[in-house]
């Protein structure tokens, strides 16, 4: 694999936009035309594929679906296929995957589009709560152990997600190997 200094900046390159709206989601529509107006107005090359569950009443009509490509998936069975096949079909080299609900809005790629040529995959996270006090304590402790003793300054904690959160996010980095805030953000 080359290294990020010899590979092409890939944040200017063509889009494929994976979105997976659930059944009968009444924010489905409203997000996926969010989606193509930003993506117009970003002035590339971009295409948006949909994995949409079979039911007749949850399927878009086809004026929606001249600019998108659907890939249905059977409840039951799990939208595991439907999600290999739009992998397989994206025909851009830059993939991005979000639920198509209000969750994350499409400007949340502008964050993400930067950090992309310095990484492979890029990850977002969710902005957690408040964490306890007591693990603020913690947090400021280990922060002034780190800086004096070892001379490192720790990075601020930037999401709470709760103890499983952070048991998860360690679970990522000690089996997997992976470096990121909250392994379950969807974007």
């Amino acid at each position: 694999m080359l290294e990020p200094a010899q590979r092409a900046p890939i944040a200017s390159s063509p889009i494929s936009v994976i979105l997976t709206a659930q059944a009968l989601s009444t924010q489905s529509a409203e997000s996926l035309d969010g989606w193509r107006r930003y993506l117009d107005g970003k002035n590339r090359p971009y295409e948006i594929l949909l994995i949409q569950e079979t039911r007749p009443e949850a399927m878009p009509n086809s004026e929606e679906t001249s600019s998108i490509r659907v890939f249905p998936y059977d409840r039951f069975a799990g939208f595991r296929d439907a999600f290999n096949a739009a992998i397989g079909a994206a025909q851009h080299p830059l993939l991005v995957f979000c639920p198509c609900d209000k969750q994350y809005q499409p400007a949340d790629l502008d964050v993400l589009l930067p950090i992309i040529n310095e990484a492979d995959l890029v990850v977002g996270y969710r902005a957690g709560g408040q964490p306890p006090s007591w693990r603020v304590l913690l947090d400021m402790f280990l922060a002034i152990f780190a800086r004096v003793v070892l001379g490192v300054p720790l990075e601020p904690r930037v999401c709470w997600l709760g103890s499983h959160g952070w048991g998860r996010r360690w679970v990522a980095r000690w089996i997997f190997g992976l470096r990121v805030h909250d392994p379950e953000c969807a974007l």
